[in-house]
């Protein structure tokens, strides 16, 4: 096997172990705990790849590269003078920016129109294992017991296996892609199977921040895609027929939280965001004030002085004054946005939004081209990628999601797959470059689009 096509396929292999192992794969290191993450050894072969030097011009012409740079820049700037004090700590807090180069392993991965085919052959096999690995998250504590296991950065013994962290992200993804996709492979049928994978998500994982992500799902296809509205909106009502037929049958199952699976309890626990709740949801309820109690901190340490404000707190040390189970550290506040403003300040945080809004102009310009060419294959593809990148954002919200490795190295290899997708598409479909046309346009076109649909 040629070098390049060796290196293309251990692509595919690590970024599938970091979406299916999660947590379990992310303390995977080579030599076995003391050296490097696989995520960075893949890393450093496109970085030092000179023969992809080539690429640089039309990364550039692709998306302005000023907030990029400035991101890139300031944070790595940031974790390399924290590292003489605090070692590779200030290393490790810096995952949110070092993984963001991902998106230059993307973009490199996507350069041959055949790796984009490649690429998405292998999507819905992933989701189709995470599917059937996340089956099992009711059994975890059972099944770690058989796993093998490797030693956390806390020196704890962690199973590699059998972690199910964002397993749910993962299979409210293949919901969607079956409703938008409609494979005709699966037996069980698309439109059965995925209201039943959404009401298992809800039901047994019983996390807050899936109730937003499926509500931001449902307001993305009422947008941009009205007839998996229609699909996700009849799902839920499947779903939620299920649950009432569970609890008329008098059939009890308990999910994460320990309260038995009803359209009450789903009710009681999306409440507790607004930090209110009672009995077996008063602790769930609590950390909200807990959290809440974080973030003000953090915004009286970060505004304390003009350096702070612009350039963060920097790296190699907590953000909070937290253990969690076992006595381990918890460094982050359990909030990407704000742990991104914390340790890069109004700098860091400015150009991590100016180049997501890049990243959506060309989403968004790829999209419309797919639409007007009736290119319904592009527009599908298009569409599961963006609901990948929304359920992060979301997931960002009430988790640390962008500083652990298994989110932001598939999030940004995604993303850079949609950057030099959104090329082939426009030579595959004769279509001029866009790039330096005006946003105002863009959007009216995309309303002219929406128009000419209904």
């Amino acid at each position: 096997m040629r070098p390049q096509r060796l290196r293309e396929t251990a692509t595919l292999v690590v970024v599938a172990l970091y979406l299916i192992l999660n947590y379990g794969f992310m303390l995977v290191r080579m030599p076995p705990n003391v050296g490097v993450p696989f995520g960075e050894i893949l890393l450093m072969t496109y970085l030092l790849w000179l023969n992809e030097v080539r690429l640089l011009p039309r990364f550039s012409n692709t998306i302005f590269l000023l907030p990029f740079l400035t991101w890139w820049v300031s944070g790595i700037g940031r974790a390399y003078f924290a590292f003489p004090e605090y070692g590779l700590v200030a290393i490790r807090d810096a995952t949110h920016v070092i993984e963001s180069l991902f998106l230059w392993v993307g973009f490199v991965f996507a350069a041959r129109e055949e790796n984009i085919e490649r690429f998405f052959r292998w999507l819905p096999w992933i989701l189709g294992i995470s599917v059937v690995y996340g089956i099992g998250f009711p059994l975890q504590e059972t099944l770690k017991s058989f796993s093998p296991s490797v030693l956390s950065s806390a020196g704890k013994s962690t199973a590699i296996f059998f972690q199910y962290t964002n397993t749910s992200v993962l299979i409210l993804l293949a919901a969607a892609y079956l409703m938008i996709v409609r494979p005709k492979t699966i037996a069980l049928g698309p439109m059965l199977l995925a209201p039943l994978l959404l009401a298992y998500v809800v039901a047994i994982f019983q996390a807050r921040t899936i109730y937003l992500q499926v509500i931001a799902m449902l307001l993305l296809f009422a947008w941009q895609y009205r007839s998996s509205f229609v699909k996700m909106s009849s799902a839920l009502l499947l779903g939620a027929m299920a649950f009432l037929v569970v609890s008329a049958l008098g059939i009890q199952f308990t999910g994460r939280l320990g309260g038995a699976i009803s359209i009450d309890f789903i009710i009681a626990h999306f409440g507790t965001i607004m930090g209110e709740g009672e009995g077996e949801l008063a602790g769930v309820a609590g950390g909200v004030d807990l959290r809440t109690g974080w973030w003000l901190s953090i915004w009286e340490r970060v505004t304390s002085s003009a350096g702070n404000f612009l350039f963060g707190l920097g790296y190699g040390f907590p953000l909070i004054d937290f253990y969690g189970p076992g006595g381990a550290t918890i460094r982050e506040p359990h909030n990407s946005y704000i742990s991104i403003f914390a340790r890069t300040g109004v700098v860091g945080l400015l150009a991590f939004i100016w180049m997501h809004a890049i990243l959506l102009v060309v989403w968004f310009r790829a999209l419309r081209l797919c639409r007007r060419a009736r290119y319904r294959l592009g527009q599908e593809r298009l569409i599961v990628l963006l609901i990948y990148f929304m359920l992060i954002w979301v997931y960002g919200i009430g988790e640390d999601a962008f500083e652990k490795p298994f989110n932001a190295i598939p999030y940004y290899f995604f993303w850079g797959i949609v950057l030099h997708y959104s090329l082939h598409l426009r030579a595959k479909l004769k279509a001029p470059l866009m790039a330096r046309r005006p946003l105002r346009d863009l959007f009216r076109g995309n309303a002219h689009a929406r128009s000419a649909r209904s």
